[in-house]
């Protein structure tokens, strides 16, 4: 597979008819890496269905998640991401995110909210799930919420790119207070200060 012979692995884990469970996730694996999501689906489904206590099946739910996400379709990755973290506490920030990400892409912004403040559990300090956070609340139309949260990593930041990120989206959660004048200030703050 790392040299692309993805035709020659499908052929032979196909000769001798129906592939056993093994061969089966092989098979899926080799049409997700060729990026063939329709079959690479159609084999991840029936890992799940036919052998769904296997090992195979737990990384089939990933797997599943992930071409769901990749795809843009975050209802159908929310399903495969919980049932995947149910089945393995492997990559379980990495997953949480995920699933925090494709709630909030889904327009669901409280859970996205919850799920986001659990990545935080395990990493306090995690300013990429803050904003995160600060985002699914000026999504959900809590811009005071959001304010919050990026005027908290503003001031906790050593980073500038981050300041003066916090400054951009604390603007757009100034106009969705129509406060203005507050929210040309923190744009013009931005760029006087972070060029």
């Amino acid at each position: 597979i790392l040299n692309g012979e993805y035709d020659m692995v499908r052929s032979e884990l196909t000769a001798n008819g129906q592939p056993d469970i093994t061969a089966q996730w092989q098979l899926a694996k080799t049409e997700f890496l060729s990026e063939n999501t329709t079959a690479a689906l159609e084999h991840l489904r029936a890992i799940t269905t036919s052998a769904p206590e296997s090992i195979e099946a737990t990384r089939s739910w990933f797997l599943i998640a992930e071409i769901y996400y990749g795809l843009q379709r975050y209802a159908e990755a929310i399903p495969a991401y919980q049932e995947y973290q149910k089945r393995s506490p492997l990559l379980s920030e990495y997953v949480l995110s995920k699933l925090g990400n494709s709630y909030s892409l889904n327009g669901q912004y409280s859970e996205a909210i919850d799920t986001f403040n659990k990545v935080l559990e395990s990493n306090p300090n995690d300013e990429t799930t803050q904003i995160k956070i600060g985002r699914a609340y000026l999504f959900w139309d809590k811009p005071q919420e959001a304010l919050d949260i990026f005027d908290k990593i503003s001031t906790s930041t050593e980073d500038d790119y981050i300041k003066a990120q916090m400054d951009l989206i604390a603007g757009q959660a100034y106009i969705n207070l129509k406060d203005n004048e507050k929210a040309f200030e923190r744009w013009q703050h931005a760029v006087a200060n972070y060029p």
